[in-house]
């Protein structure tokens, strides 16, 4: 998983049969099991340096690792500011306002949705 420079926390889902716990090996990344016992909680802390790192962390079943998830935090690239763009059943399209001071680019990983960089620079199109 690629963070940017900010702090955030992330929940991810976790489907396993049998106890697991989990952990970081660094002190800016920290791991722990949601309170339902479902997911994984990952806090990143802000990278205040211009140093890229890295982190594990890793999930245990029996004291026997079974996923790794790889952290990483390089201040050489953009943070972006993400929304939630909700679409009602009908097809349609929404502008999206970007601001940034580097070059951007985007793209849609599915094929029922597309994301066109206007001819601007300074917005997008998402259409569904």
């Amino acid at each position: 998983m690629a963070f940017f420079n900010e702090a955030s926390v992330h929940e991810l889902k976790v489907s396993c049969e049998g106890d697991w716990t989990c952990s970081s090996d660094s002190e800016w990344v920290t791991a722990e099991r949601s309170k339902n016992g479902d997911s994984i909680i990952i806090s990143v802390s802000e990278n205040s340096s211009a140093d890229y790192r890295m982190a594990i962390v890793a999930l245990y079943m029996n004291d026997f690792k079974i996923y790794s998830i790889e952290i990483f935090q390089d201040p050489s690239v953009a943070s972006p500011m993400t929304d939630v763009l909700i679409f009602s059943p009908d097809a349609y399209s929404r502008t999206v306002n970007v601001s940034a001071n580097c070059s951007w680019t985007c793209s849609s990983d599915s094929d029922w949705v597309s994301a066109v960089k206007n001819s601007d620079g300074e917005s997008m199109t998402v259409s569904v």
